[in-house]
């Protein structure tokens, strides 16, 4: 019971760090790891583990951007919310924080998904960020980007045996 606790505090403090810019993500991925090998169980390998909870965050993690792209701004006014929002001391609200949020969280679940050494490459967290709701797209362009993120991360969970 504590240890759910601990992780859901964990990925508390994942979703505040993506949403100011991911800095400190990989400290707290490695805790939630360290935790996941000592409490963890099941017959998954040591790297399987450590995605598993990685995604396991990044469940959490996808609800907030899923609640973000259904509520923020879409088209022409999200966008403009968005690029105000990277100017010092401007306001963004939530077109802001969608953008910031999918960011981070391309960052994350690229790193998931990695090869063998679980190291993402740029060119992988582009693919994901690919897939993100943005603060410019239509409200049906966003539920379509959901849809096709939540497909691409369950294929690539089957594909590493992951649940």
């Amino acid at each position: 019971q504590e240890i759910d606790q601990i992780k859901q505090a964990l990925t508390f403090a994942m979703i505040q760090d993506l949403a100011s810019g991911g800095k400190n993500i990989s400290k707290i991925e490695a805790i939630s790891k360290a935790l996941d090998t000592i409490y963890g169980g099941g017959e998954l390998t040591a790297q399987q583990k450590n995605r598993q909870s990685t995604l396991n965050s990044a469940e959490v993690i996808f609800k907030q951007v899923e609640n973000l792209a259904l509520n923020a701004p879409a088209g022409v006014g999200g966008f403009s919310q968005s690029i105000l929002g990277q100017l010092p001391g401007v306001e963004g609200g939530s077109a802001e924080d969608l953008r910031r949020v999918t960011r981070g969280f391309a960052k994350a679940i690229a790193g998931a998904f990695a090869g063998e050494v679980g190291v993402a490459t740029d060119t992988d967290v582009e693919r994901w960020l690919g897939l993100m709701p943005k603060p410019g797209d239509t409200m049906a362009e966003r539920k379509r980007a959901l849809v096709r993120l939540r497909e691409q991360i369950d294929l690539n969970k089957q594909a590493l045996g992951l649940r």
